[in-house]
């Protein structure tokens, strides 16, 4: 265990470049893997004991965790409106049997 200590820094910092790429590029499931990173950072900070340092970088990595997150959910409910909003402006075709503008009856498909 001495030896994990040591890497608990660097464990941290890339985590945290995970973490800035899953808010860049994550979907909903990745929001339960970041709740489950978040959930175990006191576990990080029993490998680094009682460094400071190492709390900090725990601390930034929550933060980063719960900006992801809001990324993730702004992204998708923009994806979601907009959806909606082309779905309202589709214009429908024409239906077979319906009359033209000019008074003239569509062409059937066939």
């Amino acid at each position: 265990m001495k030896e994990s200590a040591g890497h608990t820094t660097a464990l941290i910092q890339h985590l945290a470049a995970l973490i800035r790429g899953f808010g860049r590029a994550g979907n909903t499931e990745d929001i339960a893997l970041l709740d489950e990173i978040k959930q175990y950072n006191q576990g990080f900070l029993h490998f680094g004991g009682k460094d400071q340092r190492l709390e900090a970088q725990i601390k930034r990595m929550v933060g980063l965790i719960d900006m992801a997150k809001n990324e993730i959910s702004s992204r998708l409910t923009l994806a979601a409106k907009s959806a909606q909003k082309a779905a309202v402006n589709q214009e429908p075709g024409p239906i077979a049997g319906s009359q033209t503008p000019d008074g003239e009856t569509a062409a059937q498909p066939g």
